[in-house]
């Protein structure tokens, strides 16, 4: 899915073919009727959101507006596709 969304003056391309998978849920058969989120950055460091809603046909690109949201994304998905440290370059995670 692609979307075109402006952004400080900036028309921005989010595109999940081109865009980085960093983490997702992985709902099964038998969740169906939960939408299945997924986290990607682009290229240029963006982080956005897709949701995929199964059981109304609907899907969704969210921008995020900075690093912590998508630091906060990324440690709710359940599925982790790349380390932190990927993720997150430059980041260090503390402890609570």
């Amino acid at each position: 899915m692609k979307k075109a969304v402006q952004r400080d003056g900036k028309n921005i391309i989010y595109d999940t073919d081109r865009a980085k998978l960093l983490a997702h849920s992985s709902n099964d058969v038998s969740d169906m009727l939960l939408p299945t989120s997924y986290l990607y950055v682009t290229k240029n460091g963006n982080y956005f959101a897709y949701t995929l809603d199964k059981l109304n046909y609907i899907e969704d690109i969210k921008p995020l507006k900075d690093v912590s949201e998508a630091i906060e994304m990324f440690n709710k998905l359940p599925d982790k596709i790349v380390s932190y440290e990927t993720a997150f370059p430059g980041i260090e995670f503390e402890d609570a």
